[in-house]
């Protein structure tokens, strides 16, 4: 377990970094500015929140599709619905509350939601296995 459980963690955040600096942060600035924590020209994301949405995330992996499942294929695929489940909350919440907020920006959060949970969990099981 421990050793799904440290995979999981390291490859989220290396993921999700990735992800971030490479197309999040220049698509919301370029479409949500106006909600981004800005600090001399830099965004600077709440670290406690972020820390805690880790922290949730990998708990739910985890505990609902990792530990249970032997196959990386299932793993995959319930990956991609846990992505859509979380993922599609937040974007289409966001959609539905914030003006500037894009059906792109919010497909594209949905997509990657769902990329990365289903890459997790399949890690996850994998290192479970091994």
């Amino acid at each position: 377990m421990w050793k799904s459980l440290l995979a999981s963690t390291i490859s989220v955040i290396i993921l999700d970094l990735l992800w971030l600096r490479l197309v999040a942060v220049q698509w919301y600035q370029n479409t949500v500015m106006d909600l981004l924590r800005v600090v001399n020209g830099s965004v600077v994301p709440r670290i406690l929140p972020w820390l805690l949405f880790y922290v949730v995330i990998l708990v739910g992996l985890n505990v609902l599709i990792i530990i249970p499942t032997d196959k990386c294929v299932k793993a995959l695929w319930l990956g991609a619905l846990a992505g859509l489940m979380t993922y599609g909350t937040y974007a289409l919440t966001c959609l539905a509350v914030y003006k500037d907020w894009t059906w792109g920006l919010a497909l594209g959060d949905i997509i990657w939601g769902m990329v990365l949970c289903s890459v997790v969990c399949c890690v996850g099981v994998y290192f479970k296995n091994v």
